[in-house]
């Protein structure tokens, strides 16, 4: 036989390699922090005359005890009112990508356009909450477990002893790097079956994010890969707080006629500039951000060996 049309002698009819129609997501950590009610929300930053905003607390409600007196004719004592403070700083966090206009012709997966980078940016602005965050809460004076080993059940308790010691109020939430994590239900394994691990659900998957794991012992557990490193990387910077313990300003961006608005969720806005003469379009995103402790005592942070 010969004269065959084979795969491998038609050279000039057919590619090395073709691209499939949908692009896969890379390995990424996508969990956001943002909307859980352990977080205090502390508004926005527009037309308050200033980025940096103080906080103020006051010992009220309980704070101070009534003192016995010694008769019917003992003039009650006055008693100081405690009051503390606290600032949160709001900075301006970004993210740009260009697109030649040459790349964004031969685009065969439709990925090169403004509403694909303008979800891709909002999604991005919410793991930078959880970074935010994440760097503010390895930052708790008290701490849990011992550097370079691993976190486990005996740490989890620690911190959540220090919380119930200090009367803090829920919600609890605990947010553990994927690797603590992993060495926290290692540990469960040798647990009893006195208290049970209430495993994330659908519902609360969807609404918590990808990261939310569960409760346990009333405090949500939730992984990112925005937990900081300490000790010199020996250990990671996990961390459990109550209400109050954190809080977040936000800021808006203020409208404008000379932009094209490709999206604008909230304090996230996402724009589309062009560059006539480098012949390239731009997608930006801007989220003005800022996170600080406003009381420590509401927060520990819990070592786990890296």
């Amino acid at each position: 036989m010969a004269n065959e049309i084979r795969y491998t002698g038609i050279g000039d009819l057919t590619l090395a390699e073709v691209l499939h129609k949908e692009a896969l997501l890379l390995l990424a950590d996508r969990t956001s922090l943002r909307n859980h009610p352990a977080i205090v929300d502390l508004g926005m930053i527009n037309a308050a005359g200033s980025t940096v905003e103080q906080v103020p607390q006051i010992g009220l409600d309980g704070y101070d005890n009534m003192a016995t007196l010694a008769g019917e004719s003992t003039a009650i004592s006055n008693t100081a009112l405690t009051d503390a403070s606290s600032t949160i700083t709001v900075a301006e966090q970004g993210l740009a990508y260009e697109m030649s206009d040459v790349a964004r012709m031969v685009d065969a997966l439709s990925v090169l356009n403004g509403p694909r980078f303008a979800a891709s940016i909002f999604r991005s602005a919410m793991v930078t909450f959880s970074e935010v965050i994440a760097k503010v809460g390895d930052g708790f004076a008290a701490s849990a477990g011992t550097t370079t080993e691993a976190y486990d059940v005996d740490v989890m308790f620690e911190g959540n002893f220090a919380l119930e010691q200090a009367l803090v109020p829920g919600p609890y939430l605990r947010v553990l790097k994927p690797k603590s994590y992993t060495d926290w239900v290692d540990s469960m394994r040798a647990e009893g079956g006195w208290v049970q691990f209430q495993a994330a659900g659908a519902s609360m998957a969807v609404l918590r994010g990808p990261g939310f794991k569960g409760s346990f012992l009333g405090c949500d557990f939730v992984t990112s890969d925005q937990v900081q490193g300490l000790n010199s990387s020996a250990d990671w910077g996990n961390f459990v707080f109550g209400r109050g313990a954190i809080g977040v300003k936000e800021g808006v961006v203020p409208p404008s006629r000379s932009i094209i608005e490709l999206l604008r969720a909230g304090p996230i806005l996402v724009e589309e500039e062009r560059d006539a003469k480098g012949r390239s379009v731009s997608v930006v995103g801007h989220y003005p951000l800022g996170a600080a402790i406003i009381e420590d005592a509401r927060g520990t942070i819990e070592l786990g060996a890296q």
